[in-house]
């Protein structure tokens, strides 16, 4: 299996997964789950977020962060749940990790990362992928483009990265990733970058 170039960025940046259409969830599940070829996703996305030599902050909603409370490796020094219920937060952090901060708004998140020397990292949902004052403050956003488009089946609301405006954004670099044995769709590790202004 070829290798893809990896690289964490400096500046704040966004980290996701979609098909052609932009689609990252059906209601409050990622269509892509549980699907074996996800593992090879995993591992370039968990080499991004736990590169020694650049900590990163994983800033995330509740609905997207809580359920993943468990399988977040050791190697990730902060995670800032973006909520107006930390008290669920508290509940949900039953081994009492101390990486697990709570930030009542991804601006606030992206203002605490930078506070404490790192990077964040915007992990989802949709809602904070697509804020206006999110996206004024990253300079990336890494994406696995999965070629294919999913199907509402159960006709749950669509959540869908909204398109970058080629005004704004440029592509740094577009890989194609290794596809394994269980591997369902073909996939690209795509990073954008923000055009610095004239």
């Amino acid at each position: 299996m070829n290798k893809i170039d990896i690289w964490t960025p400096d500046l704040p940046f966004a980290i996701l997964a979609h098909d052609k259409n932009g689609v990252i969830g059906f209601g409050d599940h990622m269509p892509y789950l549980p699907r074996e070829d996800l593992r090879t996703d995993n591992e370039y996305l968990w080499s991004v977020l736990t590169n020694p030599d650049q900590e990163v902050s994983i800033v995330g909603g509740s609905n997207t962060l809580l359920p993943m409370l468990g399988v977040i490796p050791p190697a990730v020094h902060d995670v800032i749940v973006v909520t107006r219920h930390p008290e669920r937060v508290a509940l949900s952090n039953q081994t009492n990790d101390k990486r697990i901060r709570t930030a009542l708004d991804p601006v606030a998140a992206i203002e605490m990362s930078l506070a404490s020397g790192r990077v964040p990292a915007i992990f989802g949902g949709a809602s904070i992928y697509n804020s206006e004052a999110v996206r004024s403050r990253l300079f990336y956003v890494l994406s696995t483009e999965i070629d294919t488009a999913f199907e509402n089946t159960a006709n749950e609301p669509v959540k869908r990265f909204d398109r970058l405006p080629t005004s704004d954004w440029e592509v740094k670099s577009s890989q194609p990733m290794p596809r394994g044995a269980h591997d369902k769709f073909d996939a690209r590790f795509v990073v954008r970058q923000r055009v610095a202004a004239a």
